[in-house]
């Protein structure tokens, strides 16, 4: 590693190290802690526009690493880049936008929006916070079951703080069911983790203390797992790369042991069955000792603790253990890989492959430019990426262009299980049949054929959908002259599209009902879309989920906008979130 001096950064160029390569060897400083010279060698980079020397250096400043905390010159590096979609910057922006940092007034939409863009890079402090979002109810409305997808996703990447608050939601079956060993198992992790924080390391701690024995020996838990949610980690930069373990396994490994030999304590140090019930007891004393809040639990903690003072209650009998020791076979069996994605111990079904065709039209020559569309498609395709989807996105596309596009679509999207259609842009219906418009239809003096000719017919692009499970996704209803026209010629034009008739395997959603038109929206994104970005990473059947986005647009538009599903599916359930890899 290179030490800080005056001449480091002369050394650099003087030598001939390439530019990417010195930022590599500055990223690597960073994350070995010598912020010095982590320092000396990106500042230069990050003048000279390096949006990856940019973030960290924007990480710095906000924490104080090797530098003064300045949230000033933090929020000026995150901005530049951000500019160029540099993730850790979107991270940081979000940060200093939910905490309010350097004279920012708090606004945690745009956190949210911020962290969403850093975590659909898989940057896993982002994610990490997300999960706190939804847990607290910053802006969204609470939900558990959405906090703990996004914990996991974090845990996944070895994220320390992510890896005991899905510990902590499934000890307390918050977000998910309840499940002791895969919550002592991430407990053990989070502790063991050389990346965690000593607030982290803690509250790991204390959980293990509430957590293990109760586990081992069959003990319900009195009370609930401390439900503090640690800070974003700090130190490492943003995580362990996507996939790796980093910490030891040396505590799962001890956590196996219960079930085979000699009952052990947090501390490792073997100990008989005698004393685990005096420590068990010990424990649940100290409890009532504790803070004000747990005064209501106490009665029922040691009402628990008298009954299991019986032999009867006390006693570990073979089923017990034989069970017990099934948990922690299929526990030691998902060690040497990534954390589960299932929360059950059961086995699950397998995972279903997608491919998506995502087509945003914004800068039409004769209709109404769309401000929306082209950001509605990045952000759904970069949703869908995130989720495992492989993803053709095609932007202000005419109509060469988009024949182009559904025919190459459909060479790659044989085989897979799902196809997905997702179009944002002007729409027109004929006769009855709905049309995407290009961006070099015209849209005054036309006629009924000329749609025909220059559009592209809604049942034309299925056909390029070749799999037996297809969903579409319309954000197309926007108000537009070309249906003014037809209206007005007579040539059987209507109002926003016509409803649909498919065929089963295949469900249309509409931003909003046939006949109406859907809003462009005043932000990033349109009213459909962004309620689409905000809960399709919920692990639900995609007909729950749609049921939220009605829901969430009717709110944002007062009732003005009402999504609309049209066909229906069939097999199981079908969940965007986890499609396979």
């Amino acid at each position: 590693m290179l030490r800080p001096n005056k001449w480091l950064v002369s050394l650099v160029f003087v030598t001939g190290i390439a530019a990417g390569n010195a930022i590599e060897e500055g990223k690597a400083e960073f994350e070995a802690r010598n912020y010095v010279a982590a320092h000396a060698i990106l500042r230069p980079f990050a003048e000279a526009g390096n949006p990856k020397a940019q973030g960290i250096l924007a990480l710095m400043y906000s924490a104080g690493w090797g530098v003064k905390i300045d949230f000033s010159e933090a929020l000026k590096w995150a901005r530049l880049g951000a500019e160029k979609g540099d993730a850790a910057s979107q991270y940081t922006l979000g940060l200093a936008h939910l905490e309010g940092r350097a004279g920012l007034k708090k606004d945690e939409s745009l956190a949210i929006d911020f962290f969403r863009k850093s975590a659909a890079q898989k940057y896993a402090s982002a994610q990490y916070n997300l999960g706190r979002v939804y847990e607290h109810g910053w802006g969204v409305f609470k939900d558990e079951q959405e906090a703990v997808s996004w914990y996991r996703k974090a845990a996944n990447q070895n994220y320390a703080a992510a890896q005991y608050s899905l510990g902590r939601a499934l000890a307390n079956g918050k977000g998910a069911p309840k499940n002791l060993p895969e919550a002592i198992r991430l407990s053990q992790l989070a502790l063991a983790n050389p990346n965690a924080t000593e607030e982290t390391k803690h509250l790991a701690t204390r959980a293990l203390s509430d957590l293990g024995l109760a586990a081992v020996l069959g003990i319900a838990t009195a009370t609930e797992v401390s439900v503090v949610t640690p800070k974003a980690q700090q130190g490492k930069f943003a995580s362990a790369p996507p996939g790796s373990r980093g910490a030891s396994e040396e505590p799962v490994n001890k956590i196996l042991q219960l079930a085979e030999g000699p009952l052990t304590n947090d501390f490792g140090k073997n100990i008989s069955l005698e004393q685990a019930k005096s420590q068990a007891k010990a424990v649940a004393d100290a409890k009532t000792k504790e803070q004000e809040r747990l005064a209501a639990e106490k009665k029922e903690r040691e009402s628990q603790l008298q009954t299991s003072n019986s032999p009867s209650a006390l006693t570990v009998s073979g089923p017990e253990f034989a069970a017990l020791r099934q948990q922690f076979e299929a526990l030691r069996a998902q060690v040497s890989g990534p954390l589960p994605t299932a929360i059950s111990l059961a086995p699950q079904a397998p995972k279903l492959t997608a491919r998506a065709l995502v087509i945003g039209n914004s800068a039409y020559t004769s209709f109404s430019v769309l401000p929306n569309p082209r950001n509605d498609a990045s952000d759904f395709a970069a949703l869908l990426r995130s989720f495992g989807v492989q993803v053709d996105l095609v932007l202000d596309a005419d109509r060469d262009t988009l024949i182009r596009a559904l025919n190459d679509y459909s060479s790659h999207a044989s085989g897979r299980d799902v196809n997905i259609l997702f179009y944002a842009g002007h729409g027109v219906q004929v006769e009855g049949n709905n049309y995407l418009v290009p961006t070099n239809m015209r849209a005054d003096g036309i006629s009924a054929g000329y749609v025909k000719l220059a559009g592209i017919s809604l049942n034309a692009a299925l056909d390029y959908l070749p799999a037996k499970t297809r969903l579409v996704f319309l954000d197309a209803c926007r108000d537009n002259p070309a249906a003014k026209s037809l209206i007005a010629s007579r040539s059987a034009g209507a109002v926003g599209l016509a409803p649909v008739v498919t065929t089963t395997g295949t469900l249309i959603a509409y931003a909003t009902k046939d006949g109406a038109t859907a809003e462009d929206g005043n932000g990033r994104n349109s009213p459909y879309t962004a309620a689409l970005l905000k809960h399709l990473h919920i692990p639900q059947d995609i007909g729950i989920v749609l049921r939220m986005v009605r829901q969430s647009v009717m709110s944002m538009t007062s009732n003005r906008q009402e999504p609309w599903e049209y066909g229906s599916l069939v097999g199981g359930q079908l969940v965007l979130s986890t499609m396979a890899r």
